[in-house]
């Protein structure tokens, strides 16, 4: 117990940004399992989301044969020191066992007041399938169509920014479209009713049944 660094030779903990990590396998992905139990884990980290792909790989051999294990990730950075205070709010009103800190911690984190950068949040549109539909060409038309709704909102001041990012994610069911400047969605949505905008949350990163 002496040599403290050993448990924290992987982290970088001079950085004020944390990440959070769910991994869960949920009662709706696996109604075919009989006796079935639901799990998971969720924790912050300041490594890079494919540094602790090892992590849901044991999750996932935990499991049971035929098993559908997912893992989430925050679309955005959440504050150390925001998080923190929020722990310490929480460790004086309520007493909890200690083994369960790291969900405790994951899930402060995740909150919006403890968002890395309030002002600027990367926003998830969650595209769903349409029965009959080419899914993939589905998603091209919304990024597209997305992309001129962008430039159809801004205003003057808005024009000065860098062009708006998008990020398109395969998901297990359809995909994830993230974008890093927020506008006016209404009609957009009006359009795309399989589609939900999700302003702060996680994104499927990765998923896999265990063989």
């Amino acid at each position: 117990m002496s040599n403290f660094n050993k448990w924290n030779r992987d982290e970088n903990f001079d950085s004020d940004k944390l990440n959070v990590v769910l991994f869960v396998s949920r009662n709706k992905d696996n109604k075919h399992l009989e006796n079935f139990s639901e799990r998971r884990n969720a924790f912050t980290t300041t490594r890079d989301f494919e540094n602790v792909k090892h992590q849901f790989q044991a999750f996932v051999n935990a499991g049971q044969v035929g098993e559908f294990s997912r893992m989430y990730v925050s679309v955005n950075p959440r504050s150390n020191s925001k998080t923190f205070k929020a722990l310490q709010h929480k460790m004086l009103d309520d007493e909890f066992n200690l083994s369960s800190l790291p969900q405790r911690v994951a899930a402060l984190a995740a909150k919006k007041e403890n968002a890395y950068d309030s002002a600027h949040l990367n926003w998830l549109f969650d595209f769903d399938p349409v029965e009959g539909q080419d899914t993939e060409k589905l998603v091209y038309k919304f990024v597209n169509n997305l992309l001129l709704a962008h430039q159809d909102t801004q205003t003057k001041k808005d024009q000065k920014r860098p062009q708006m990012s998008v990020k398109l994610h395969q998901t297990p069911n359809g995909y994830a479209v993230v974008v890093d400047q927020r506008f006016d969605t209404r009609q957009l949505l009006q359009d795309y009713p399989n589609v939900e905008l999700k302003r702060d949350d996680l994104l499927c990163y990765a998923w896999e049944t265990k063989k």
